[in-house]
């Protein structure tokens, strides 16, 4: 595993003094740099093969910057998935998944055994969303093989995007390179499907501004607004470690104490994410690449890919609609579309193709076992969460199912989220340890309250569905569940 090398250690004493390792002062120095190539490739003659290869050749430059020999992994991927493509049409969709995952795998596998419970960049940092990109790119490829006939009768008429994404011929190797290195989002996020990419590139989803990339002062200044809070946040997380659950000393603290700094740390530790989130997301709009048209009132949006709904993930009311969703946007719509509902093609589906999917999510992180940990309670929680509000959501509605019930719908959002926070902080805690004993050692730190909870919320719904039994099909309100 490629940590600090020696290629780049010139710039180790600038990184020192602002408090960063060599690698770590490199990634954020991309990060950064992203803003300025921005202006230039918005600002580049209208000449899709120039902009595909500035992408290319900025983004590599960037992966061998962080990587070093290492950024060969990325490029190899992207180019054995564009030969799985020529070769095997019909079969490219599982067989890129399968291979991207594989590559992806190995390279957890190689950072499992030589830097275990490491916090050191490496070449899988980027290769997760190269993995998401290109096994999504190769679904696209198959899908144009297939009429809307084919796919309306595959999805029952419930997926547009694989009609609107879909691509009828081969892209061009460079367009493939420039989408797979396009500098903005390739390293962090934010990112969407090929088609997505082909219509900015081109400029044709600024059809309304004349082609023309409007202005996003606000939406920076926004961003700049977010990462502020948050790199504070950041800064203040080596005081409060997620590591302090697992030491003996924590446990002289009184439960309602070990609680609450448990939820502190636990906060803290998403601020990272945040910052280098909301850092692509601003680069991306930059650019252009997050366009999204005008709202009601004529004000440009720039929310066409974002990585976080941070008032969702936070405040939301429904695990299925609102959290999960919410989190690692980009991610969520490739376990949606290209896992989730692909799974329903070989006869997988309901709480199987949620638990396969939320295992091929562990799996896409590491190999780690806290994430596995997390993950199958997480599917678990989300089941029981479903399930508990088809139960008691019916008494805060009105006959019709949809009205609002008050103060009923307003008492049952709010025990809702405040629910789904605290549940949502306590099953990430072995996520964020990562080693299976540090994680049962962090849960047992504040004794399983959260599994008690749960346990509790289950016998709930087991008793209130025996008092207050399914009403029949034709008398329940219609609500549209997600896939």
């Amino acid at each position: 595993v490629t940590t600090d090398g020696n290629m780049f250690e010139f710039l180790d004493p600038i990184a020192a003094s602002v408090g960063f390792t060599g690698q770590e002062f490199r990634f954020v120095s991309c990060l950064l740099l992203a803003y300025p190539a921005a202006l230039i490739h918005r600002s580049l003659p209208p000449n899709p093969t120039l902009k595909h290869l500035f992408s290319f050749v900025l983004g590599f430059a960037e992966a061998f910057l962080c990587f070093e020999w290492d950024a060969f992994h990325p490029l190899a991927s992207t180019l054995i998935t564009y030969l799985i493509m020529i070769l095997f049409r019909r079969q490219c969709g599982w067989l890129a998944f399968a291979f991207n995952l594989i590559h992806l795998t190995w390279g957890n596998y190689d950072r499992l055994v030589n830097d275990y419970l490491g916090y050191s960049l490496n070449w899988t940092v980027p290769q997760m969303i190269m993995c998401c990109k290109l096994s999504a790119l190769a679904w696209n490829y198959y899908d144009g093989a297939l009429t809307e006939e084919q796919i309306d009768k595959q999805t029952r008429g419930r997926d547009d995007v694989r009609k609107s994404h879909r691509l009828v011929e081969l892209p061009s190797l460079v367009s493939v390179l420039g989408y797979s290195f396009f500098f903005a989002g390739w390293l962090t996020g934010p990112w969407d499907d090929y088609a997505q990419y082909q219509r900015f590139t081109d400029r044709t989803i600024f059809k309304e501004t004349g082609g023309v990339i409007p202005g996003c002062g606000r939406f920076l200044l926004s961003r700049v607004a977010y990462i502020i809070p948050a790199f504070i946040g950041n800064s203040l997380a080596p005081s409060f470690p997620v590591t302090m659950m697992i030491e003996d000393s924590f446990l002289l603290n009184p439960l309602w104490k070990r609680m609450l700094l448990y939820l502190l740390a636990v906060e803290l530790f998403y601020c990272k994410y945040y910052v280098v989130w909301w850092l692509g997301e601003g680069a991306c709009a930059l650019s252009g690449y997050s366009y999204n048209g005008k709202d009601e009132q004529g004000n440009h949006r720039w929310d066409r890919i974002r990585m976080v709904d941070l008032w969702k993930f936070k405040f939301g009311t429904s695990a299925n609609r609102d959290m999960v969703p919410a989190w690692n946007i980009p991610s969520h719509l490739w376990l949606k579309r290209y896992v989730h509902m692909r799974l329903g093609s070989i006869k997988i589906a309901g709480f199987a193709a949620r638990l396969v999917t939320f295992f091929v999510s562990a799996i896409w992180h590491g190999l780690y076992p806290g994430y596995y940990v997390f993950f199958f309670f997480s599917a678990v929680f989300v089941e029981i969460g479903q399930r508990f509000g088809s139960v008691f959501l019916p008494f805060a509605l009105e006959a019709d199912g949809k009205t609002p019930k008050h103060p009923q719908k307003a008492i049952f959002d709010m025990f809702a989220r405040i629910l789904l926070l605290l549940t949502v902080d306590y099953l990430a805690l072995p996520f964020q340890l990562m080693a299976f004993d540090y994680g049962i050692k962090g849960l047992a730190s504040v004794n399983y309250v959260g599994h008690i909870g749960i346990t509790i919320a289950l016998a709930v719904f087991l008793v209130g569905r025996v008092i207050c039994p399914r009403r029949p099909r034709s008398a329940a309100p219609a609500t549209k569940k997600d896939e």
